[in-house]
């Protein structure tokens, strides 16, 4: 649109229902420590009340259309997410969509009701050791940037963010150069876009852009972090800083995830069924707007932390020096086309990776690339990423257990 908004339609008319997502960049990079979790907070508000509808008119309108309306956050971006059944009048809905999205009211008892949901959140986070241990990988690997803090907050901050904090910063979010809509299914690409056009042109432009917070350095040292708990079992998280969305080695660091972790993965055969070392092992890697982190978890008994580790590192050694065999590299391939292929199968699925992808600067077609250079990938770049990233020296270790 003229303002900046990016409308993204699809029509797909197998079945009479339509997803429609709202994205805007946001989410856990742009807090700190007084405002960690404002995003998560808010995005639990956004159906909760609206300039014309209560919570309670809200959910009998959404219901009385077949649908559903949520708000979302994450590391880089805040939105709405809906779905409706189009028999029910698809204008009514994207009225709905839109009065939710650009008129939140964030009722005073609804945000102190939503505050008390997120502090008994944080609290039963004390018994989930496996979060506790990942939480703290983010906030040992990273000590300055926000990618350290949790994406739900803290006791400290959630209790000092007030309803003028929550609606000046949702007001910053709404930058139309920032704000993508999608819509895929049932509907009428002319009639969509005209009615957005209506209620989405008329938004601000001149908001003043985000700015990235600066890059964090790429740790040259050791950092190893044991947490001592009074539980049977051990958590262990052991992985080095990543790469961003916008990186060409993604692609390979994606790879090393499926020659690692998927069923018949490296380390699912060595650590867990061969040597039963851990009862839950896994590889993972995490992109973002700012470069995320590769890594490995194990839940394993506290007798075999030590030995799990060296089982783990094992195959990071492994990658560094050896090339992965021509079966290993075409069975990678075919888990992540086929994963991705298989993601993709709802009308939600499809409207989150148009949005998504042009959010991030990707292009909303980026879908077929990303397939593109994951088969292009090489057991050469696969050795050439992992002497690159899987640095021994240079290992964030962080333990929670006995």
């Amino acid at each position: 649109l003229d303002n900046g908004v990016r409308i993204l339609v699809k029509e797909h008319h197998a079945v009479p229902v339509m997803a429609v997502q709202a994205v805007m960049l946001g989410g856990l990079l742009f807090e700190n420590d007084t405002t960690n979790g404002i995003n998560n907070f808010l995005a639990g508000l956004l159906n909760r009340g609206s300039d014309r509808f209560s919570r309670l008119e809200l959910t009998e309108a959404i219901e009385s259309l077949a649908g559903s309306l949520r708000g979302f956050s994450g590391r880089n971006s805040v939105g709405l997410s809906g779905a409706f059944l189009t028999a029910n009048r698809t204008d009514n809905a994207i009225d709905l969509f839109l009065d939710t999205l650009l008129y939140p009211t964030f009722p005073l008892e609804e945000i102190e009701k939503r505050r008390r949901e997120i502090l008994l959140a944080i609290k039963n986070r004390e018994d989930e050791l496996a979060q506790i241990a990942f939480d703290l990988f983010y906030a040992t690997l990273f000590t300055a940037h926000p990618y350290r803090l949790p994406i739900i907050g803290t006791e400290e901050s959630l209790r000092t963010i007030a309803r003028e904090a929550l609606a000046a910063y949702y007001q910053s979010l709404l930058d139309p150069h920032q704000l993508i809509v999608s819509v895929v299914g049932d509907v009428n690409t002319e009639m969509i876009v005209a009615q957005l056009r209506r209620a989405l042109e008329p938004l601000p432009g001149g908001i003043h852009p985000k700015v990235l917070p600066p890059a964090e350095a790429r740790p040259d040292t050791g950092r190893h972090v044991r947490k001592e708990v009074d539980k049977q079992q051990a958590h262990v998280v052991l992985g080095f800083r990543g790469v961003s969305l916008s990186h060409p080695d993604r692609y390979s660091l994606k790879m090393l995830d499926a020659v690692l972790s998927r069923q018949g993965g490296r380390l699912f055969y060595e650590v867990r069924e061969q040597r039963a070392l851990a009862y839950s092992v896994t590889a993972f890697s995490m992109e973002g707007v700012a470069p995320g982190v590769f890594g490995i978890y194990l839940g394993t008994d506290p007798n075999k932390v030590d030995e799990a580790m060296m089982a783990a590192r094992t195959e990071l050694a492994r990658l560094r020096t050896d090339l992965v065999s021509a079966q290993e590299l075409d069975q990678a391939k075919k888990y992540i086309t086929g994963s991705y292929e298989i993601s993709l199968q709802s009308n939600n699925a499809q409207a989150e990776e148009l949005a998504f992808n042009e959010l991030y600067g990707l292009g909303y077609d980026n879908g077929r690339r990303y397939l593109t250079a994951i088969n292009a990938v090489t057991a050469e770049d696969l050795r050439h990423v992992a002497q690159t990233y899987f640095d021994p020296q240079a290992e964030t270790v962080v333990i929670v257990g006995r």
